[in-house]
């Protein structure tokens, strides 16, 4: 029991810690920034390759793996393959719809 306390106080405080932003320092991005964009990259890379889905005006944001969709799609077929193509791509946690949807 003890062991597991103090487990549960270690991941406590060191979790905040790990994935806190504040860490970089001189402009430096923190790990989950960069992976994040890259990310973000990769989901906009696979929507473009898309022939269904590259017609569409979409910009996608990741933040610590879930995405959110922003822009104006009029088809709802386009945005359910804009919605599957992020939901695939690995490492996105989940997906959300934001402004103009």
């Amino acid at each position: 029991m003890r062991v597991f306390l103090l487990c549960c106080m270690l991941i406590g405080t060191a979790l905040p810690a790990i994935m806190s932003t504040g860490c970089a320092t001189g402009g430096e991005l923190s790990i989950v920034e960069r992976e994040d964009r890259a990310l973000a990259a990769l989901v906009r890379e696979r929507i473009q390759v898309d022939p269904v889905a590259r017609r569409a005006m979409v910009n996608v944001d990741v933040e610590y793996g879930f995405a959110t969709i922003h822009g104006n799609v009029d088809n709802p077929a386009v945005l359910a393959r804009i919605i599957s193509i992020v939901r695939n791509t690995p490492g996105i946690r989940g997906v959300e719809k934001g402004d103009g949807f």
